[in-house]
């Protein structure tokens, strides 16, 4: 709420449900705003303070280990080993007229996937209209994601063990960019 309410101290969103508004709101393109009111005396109140505790440490572990530095990179577009890096100075994107293009992340050993982050160069415009996530497992590769847009950030929480991670753009506004891939574990 906007205010504190003595009465609400007691009614703090669990750990699972700030889980999922996260995930949907800065894994969606969007801000993650949580109206946290202070108390009379200015401060957050001490539930408040432990949910948000909770909550960092959780985002640590979901998002700690990035293991796409262990994996080898192929791609049909120009720069793909930009996306290491996550910052908008290098970035993958296509030949020009080339409004697709597909990624490919592949490790030697099956890992453990939790989460796969993917930002577009926003400085560069929002264009990517439509992209799916593939996981390879034992040679086949299945859809495991589809979305319409990446934006500033796209967060896929699928839990998966797979060799490889397959993005393809299937459209875009015009050539599409990457300017970071996260993988975590």
């Amino acid at each position: 709420g906007w205010f504190w309410h003595e009465s609400e101290n007691d009614k703090v969103r669990s750990l699972d449900e700030l889980v999922n508004i996260y995930n949907n709101s800065v894994g969606g393109n969007a801000t993650f705003l949580l109206n946290i009111p202070p108390t009379p005396e200015g401060l957050l109140h001490e539930n408040d303070i432990k949910r948000l505790t909770e909550l960092g440490a959780y985002l640590q572990k979901a998002f700690g280990t990035d293991i796409l530095p262990e994996a080898a990179l192929s791609s049909d577009g120009i720069n793909i080993e930009a996306v290491r890096t996550d910052n908008y100075d290098e970035y993958f994107t296509t030949e020009m007229g080339k409004n697709t293009a597909v990624i490919t992340a592949s490790w030697k050993h099956t890992v453990s996937i939790g989460n796969i982050v993917l930002k577009e160069n926003i400085r560069m415009g929002q264009r990517v209209e439509k992209f799916i996530v593939e996981a390879r497992v034992n040679g086949v590769f299945t859809e495991i994601y589809s979305g319409t847009v990446i934006g500033y950030k796209r967060i896929v929480s699928k839990k998966k063990s797979a060799d490889a991670i397959r993005i393809t753009i299937t459209d875009s506004r015009t050539e599409p960019t990457l300017s970071f891939i996260g993988i975590y574990s």
